[in-house]
């Protein structure tokens, strides 16, 4: 959901009742590092007990000015109507800047449409704070922009110039144009962050969204925090010096990563998104002291213990003799076994003495559920009677809980133990930490015999410590253990075994097994080793001066931030394929395009150098290897039409995508292939979509693309085949006309009338192959023609 249609929802809301319009202002706005916190007033007059310098009609005169001034929409009081309101407004930084501001909308609704504004004032210099307008219309979104992302970046940068001129002197775009404006339909999205000493402060900064269609500015926030008082930078580490502590400090981890799925929808026959990667991790912190050169965590140095433990060899020996393969059976447990199956375990695990109930059988074809389809589950209670010394009633305890196992071998999938408690700071525990560790082994030896094998049984515990200064230690009221599976002994953190232990009553409170045996992990034999992957990444980033926000506080209990100079690393959310060192996102595991040049290079010039980069500002062409003159094969041309219409697997019979499953082979680095899409899925995505007619069987996908099948498929993209086909309305001006196909001539008429296809000398050349140039100015025009389809998302190479 891109920006704008998200404060649209939101002003929409706002219009309901005067709750909701409440809950609006105290949302971020969808803008980065917002901190916009506001509370609902239950006064009459917000002016009453509340000292700002504009009132209420001042406010509403105020904004309008503004409105005009910066954004040139006129509100007229006979067609809008408004809400206001008075709300705190908190800069949390340093120390609390508490002030208010105006929160108005404007909003008008007609047969034609509807428009929204909002506008946030301070209350006292009536300066702006956030602006967005978001329109409805029967015309609907446009599907691309109009202007070029330089356009765009010009309009931004001349709002910011005459709104905030102080502040945008010094702030920088910060945002990767490349990658920050995708599933943003036709808007695009800055945001400028403030520089202080050559460091970026990210806390402060300016949003701003242009509609690329109009060129209009339709939403700004502006959050900039002026009693800052920053550090010099004076006595810092050189970069060199810290890119040194960086690589010395960095660990590479091999581990498999699940990543998103890059077409959104992840089904049985999309198969899950795993690659083998090396995670960067810096050592005793997440970024750098520029001072002092040590590393810094962003919670500051608080006073901790940390407990690494491990069983000996003997425990491990002792451990792994319970292993035992799990056999699923055919059929699932009779309700009367399934029944025996969970009482022993309750009475296992909690006592005697409980009662089952609400045992029900469950298939579950939902394929983000990792754990099995076929489940019984239940839920448990007791009731224990409190007596005095006289032997009355004075109390009754209910203890319950649910319970859920696999139906085909009776494993525990989840227990929960819903038993209230009473919060005392201080209490005696009735287990250590320690304790907890090996009854959780226990529990592993007897309920997930299977599993023993697959697992890292070392875990860490990081207890927090008081000071002498501080109050009594508080005793952790639960302990915490997560299992983690291992595959060809490499971690999988999206599967394990959680355990969580009532330190109070020694008891599990919660335990959950999170296990897919259906994934294909890439073999590790052929990978890089952790000094390549770790060369690769730092050739890539480069730490870079950054103000932060740091805990100094050593009570847990406090938080003291502190604005320090730092080194760090930008993004850190990035992986290094453990195969061919390309860096990965976190996101859907892509690679990151850091030079572009070479696509630039190729389009500059081109007739269509604006259209094709637009479309690649938006994800709609693959920069890579992209050539002006190739010809287009079907395959291609399938391709980029279902990815412009958006891809959508769950649309499809899952019979059709079958084939897709057994096209994830090994490639060449030894990793299964498993995201990417097969090209019968495309083919069965075009098919759905009606950009092809033909039996799927005997499509010819490298078959050449010519010039009058493009049109064919650009009209069919539009949905106006039934126009082409009253071929009889058409005459095509053209010095070859006679060389089209009867069959395509209304085709190629309405694309020429479209503008989706240029003459060349006043000639069509129906019989040409088509190029990649040609493909995408074709689908940029037609893109144009084509308002969003909401019902699908934008997906994106």
């Amino acid at each position: 959901m891109n920006k704008q249609k998200l404060f649209s929802i939101l002003l929409a809301c706002s219009m309901l009742s005067p709750f909701a319009q409440q809950a609006f202002a105290a949302t971020s706005y969808d803008t980065p590092n917002a901190k916009v916190i506001s509370t609902p007033s239950d006064k009459t007059d917000p002016n009453e007990d509340i000292n700002v310098s504009l009132s209420k009609e001042l406010a509403l005169t105020k904004g309008k000015e503004v409105l005009k001034k910066y954004f040139n929409i006129d509100i007229n009081e006979k067609d809008f109507k408004y809400n206001i309101s008075l709300d705190p407004y908190v800069y949390s930084d340093v120390k609390e800047t508490k002030s208010y501001t105006w929160n108005i909308s404007w909003y008008n609704t007609s047969f034609k449409g509807s428009t929204n504004i909002y506008i946030s004032l301070d209350g006292n210099t009536g300066k702006l704070i956030s602006m967005n307008k978001s329109e409805y219309n029967k015309n609907g979104e446009k599907s691309i922009p109009t202007l070029s992302m330089e356009e765009a970046q010009k309009t931004a940068e001349e709002a910011i110039k005459k709104i905030n001129p102080d502040e945008y002197k010094n702030s920088k775009l910060t945002t990767d144009k490349w990658f920050s404006n995708r599933y943003n339909s036709s808007n695009y999205s800055f945001n400028y962050t403030r520089f202080v000493n050559q460091a970026s402060y990210d806390n402060d900064n300016i949003y701003i969204n242009v509609d690329g269609v109009t060129g209009e500015v339709t939403a700004y926030h502006y959050n900039w925090n002026n009693s800052l008082v920053f550090p010099s930078d004076k006595g810092s580490i050189s970069l060199d010096k810290a890119e040194n502590i960086f690589k010395s400090s960095t660990d590479m981890t091999l581990k498999y990563k699940l990543f998103n799925n890059k077409y959104e929808y992840q089904n049985a026959d999309n198969k899950k998104n795993i690659k083998l990667v090396y995670e960067p991790t810096l050592k005793d912190g997440q970024v750098i002291d520029a001072k002092t050169g040590k590393p810094i965590s962003y919670a500051g140095s608080l006073n901790s213990k940390v407990e690494t433990i491990s069983p000996n060899q003997k425990e491990i020996d002792e451990l792994y003799k319970k292993y035992k393969k799990l056999e699923n059976a055919k059929d699932p447990l009779k309700k009367d076994k399934a029944l025996t199956i969970i009482s022993n375990i309750v009475n296992n695990m909690y006592g005697k003495g409980y009662t089952i109930g609400d045992l029900r059988y469950r298939e579950d074809d939902n394929s983000f559920n990792d754990n099995s389809t076929k489940t019984w589950t239940a839920f448990f209670t007791k009731k224990t009677e409190v007596k005095d010394a006289k032997g009355k009633v004075v109390n009754t305890i209910i203890r319950d809980g649910s319970i859920s196992i696999n139906a085909l071998n009776g494993q525990i999938l989840s227990i929960y133990n819903y038993t209230p408690y009473e919060y005392k700071e201080n209490f005696t525990p009735k287990i250590t930490w320690k304790e907890g560790y090996y009854k959780a082994l226990a529990i592993l030896g007897e309920h997930y015999k299977d599993k023993l094998k697959d697992i890292e049984l070392s875990l860490n515990h990081v207890e927090l410590l008081p000071k002498e200064t501080y109050s009594a230690k508080e005793a952790e009221r639960f302990y915490r253990y997560s299992f983690v599976r291992k595959v060809n002994n490499i971690p999988y953190e999206n599967n394990s075994i959680y355990m969580e232990f009532d330190a109070e009553t020694g008891e599990v409170s919660c335990m959950n097994l999170s296990w897919d045996d259906g994934i294909a992990f890439p073999q590790a034999s052929s990978s890089i080793d952790p000094s390549k992957a770790r060369e690769t990444y730092y050739n890539k980033y480069t730490p870079s001066l950054k103000y932060m926000l740091i805990n100094t506080s050593p009570d847990p209990k406090s938080i003291k931030n502190e604005l320090k100079l730092t080194y760090c690393l930008e993004p850190t959310s990035s992986f290094v394929d453990a195969f061919d060192s390309k860096i990965l996102n976190d996101y859907d595991g892509e690679e990151i395009k850091f030079d572009i040049s070479d696509f630039l290079n190729e389009v500059k010039g081109s007739k269509a150098e604006k259209e094709i980069t637009i479309l690649a500002y938006k994800g709609l062409i693959d920069t890579k290897d992209f050539k002006l003159k190739k010809e287009v094969k079907y395959i291609d041309l399938v391709k980029t039409l279902v990815d412009a219409l958006g891809y959508t697997p769950y649309i499809i019979n899952t019979e059709t995508t079958k084939s897709s499953q057994s096209d994830a082979k090994e490639d060449s680095a030894g990793s299964a292939n498993q995201a990417a899409l097969s090209n019968d899925d495309y083919l069965a995505m075009a098919k759905y979509y009606g950009i092809i007619d033909e039996n799927l069987n005997n499509f010819d996908i490298q078959a050449p693309v010519s010039r009058e099948e493009m049109c064919k498929a650009l009209i069919k993209f539009l949905q106006y085949e039934k126009i082409a086909n009253c071929s009889d309305i058409f005459s095509l001006n053209s010095a070859d006309a006679k060389d089209v196909s009867k069959e395509n001539y209304g085709y190629v008429t309405l694309a020429k009338g479209l503008n989706l296809i240029d003459l060349e000398d006043n000639k069509i050349n129906p019989k040409k192959i088509a190029t990649s140039e040609d493909l995408a100015l074709g689908l940029f025009r037609a893109l144009q023609n084509k308002e969003v389809n909401n019902n699908y998302y934008p997906m994106y190479k």
